[in-house]
């Protein structure tokens, strides 16, 4: 199962929660349905903005921080519906296994 959306272009103070409650309305059915992986294609601004020593590769564990200077909207809605995500795999202790994929950017034709 893939998780691809989330609000791009939104004046909408709640896209947040809009994002976050895709995703997780996505594991959840996921996981009744016993689907075995969700892969959900993230962004770079989720784990790359806050590491500003070049010298220092960017993992999994260096979560942007949401209150960082020039992340767009996108990009802190994507960066909290990802923590929420794994906070929802870790608290659910089934069988059901998270991937996620960071690009720095998508394109893409609508």
């Amino acid at each position: 199962m893939l998780s691809v959306a989330s609000p791009v272009f939104s004046n909408d103070p709640n896209s947040d929660t809009t994002a976050t409650e895709g995703i997780l309305r996505i594991l959840k059915a996921a996981q009744q349905a016993h689907v075995k992986r969700v892969v959900m294609t993230a962004n770079f601004g989720a784990i790359g903005f806050s590491n500003h020593d070049q010298t220092n590769i960017t993992t999994e564990a260096d979560w942007t921080d949401p209150n960082e200077k020039g992340l767009s909207a996108y990009e802190k809605f994507k960066l909290i519906a990802e923590q929420a995500a794994w906070q929802f795999i870790e608290q659910s202790h089934g069988s059901l296994e998270l991937t996620t994929i960071n690009p720095v950017a998508i394109m893409g034709q609508h």
